[in-house]
C-alpha cells in the first residue's frame, strides 16, 4: 500500500458503493444543488453525458418543488421498471437508482448512514500540500442548502401546524 491517502471524491465513491448492499439498488450518484455530478457509483452503461443531464434535471426538479413553499427532504420518482430516490443531504442531492421492488426502510437507513459519511468527508481539512482547488463539494464551490434542510430535525422542534403537504392520487408525498 502506498503512503498517499485516497482523495475525498474516491472516498465518496466508496460510500456510495455501500448503498448497493441494499437488495434492489442498482447504483447512485451525488450531485450539487446546481446539478453538477460530484461522485458516482453507477453501471458502466450510464455514460457521463447522460449522467450530467440527469443531474441537472434532478436539481431542477428539486428547485421547482422547493419554490412551492417547504422544500422536500426526499423525492421518489417511479418508472415502469425502476425508481429514482432523491434525498437532500448537506452536500447536495443523493440520488439512488433502484428496482421497483425494494425494501424502502433499508434504503432509508443506508442512505442516512451514507449521507452522514459524506458529510463527515466533506468536513475533512485539505492537506497542506494540496494547492489545487477542491474537486469535491467544499463550501466555496457549493451553493449552501438552507439550514432547515442541512440539519436533522431534533425531537424538540415542533413543525408548524400549517405546513403544507403535497399529495398525489390522494396519498401524501411531501
Amino acid at each position: 500500500m502506498s503512503g498517499t491517502s485516497p482523495n475525498v471524491p474516491d472516498l465518496v465513491g466508496e460510500a456510495l458503493a455501500t448503498l448497493r448492499d441494499v437488495e434492489g439498488v442498482r447504483g447512485s450518484f451525488l450531485a450539487s444543488t446546481e446539478g453538477k455530478i460530484l461522485a458516482r457509483d453507477l453501471p458502466s452503461v450510464v455514460d457521463a453525458r447522460s449522467l450530467a443531464d440527469a443531474g441537472v434535471r434532478v436539481a431542477r426538479l428539486y428547485e421547482t418543488l422547493a419554490t412551492e413553499g417547504d422544500a422536500p427532504e426526499a423525492i421518489l420518482l417511479r418508472f415502469s421498471d425502476h425508481k429514482l430516490h432523491v434525498r437532500i443531504v448537506p452536500t447536495g442531492l443523493l440520488v439512488v437508482l433502484s428496482e421497483v421492488r425494494l425494501n424502502l426502510p433499508s434504503l432509508k437507513m443506508a442512505a442516512t448512514l451514507v449521507a452522514r459519511r459524506i458529510d463527515a468527508l466533506d468536513r475533512l481539512p485539505l492537506p497542506a500540500s494540496d494547492t489545487s482547488p477542491p474537486s469535491f463539494g467544499r463550501a466555496a464551490t457549493m451553493t449552501p442548502i438552507p439550514p432547515t434542510l442541512a440539519s436533522p430535525r431534533s425531537g424538540g422542534d415542533a413543525e408548524p401546524s400549517s405546513k403544507r403537504h403535497v399529495t398525489y392520487r390522494g396519498r401524501r408525498i411531501g
